[in-house]
């Protein structure tokens, strides 16, 4: 089932044109409120994000990750292996699927090739359950080392 929507939060509201899952919108809306601690934490000086494992989305990045991965703003509602390069996203998907069968609660630091405004580079990507299918995944950019 589909539904075209609106999201309200506080004084503010998100038009958005296109269809959506409902099943997924009221997830999306529904936890709002348990991750406002998250949202709010997300450190600038870092590039974080949080992602729904399930349907693979982007739920809410902060402003330094919108910086790296310009090319693709908005980052919310995209899927995650859009940030990721061609020849690493099926490593990436097993990946994810893994730690979301498992059960695991923590997403180690793993090295993929990320899609960035200055092209393709490596990066380590880490991550962190944090309720449901809800992860918060953080992106460091893997520094020359010459």
């Amino acid at each position: 089932v589909t539904s075209p929507a609106t999201l309200r939060r506080d004084d503010e509201e998100l038009c958005h044109a296109s269809k959506f899952d409902v099943g997924s919108l009221y997830q999306a809306t529904s936890f709002l409120p348990s991750f406002q601690g998250h949202i709010e934490s997300l450190q600038n000086d870092r590039n974080c994000l949080l992602v729904h494992f399930a349907n693979g989305r982007i739920l809410f990045s902060n402003a330094c990750c919108d910086r790296l991965f310009s090319v693709l703003t908005p980052l919310r509602h995209r899927e995650i292996t859009e940030i990721i390069a061609e020849e690493d996203r099926v490593n990436f998907s097993s990946r994810i699927m893994y730690l979301s069968i498992g059960k695991f609660t923590v997403m180690e630091k793993t090295t993929f090739n990320i899609i960035t405004a200055k092209g393709v580079v490596p990066a380590n990507i880490c991550g962190e359950h944090l309720m449901g299918s809800v992860w918060w995944m953080d992106c460091e950019l893997i520094e020359d080392q010459d």
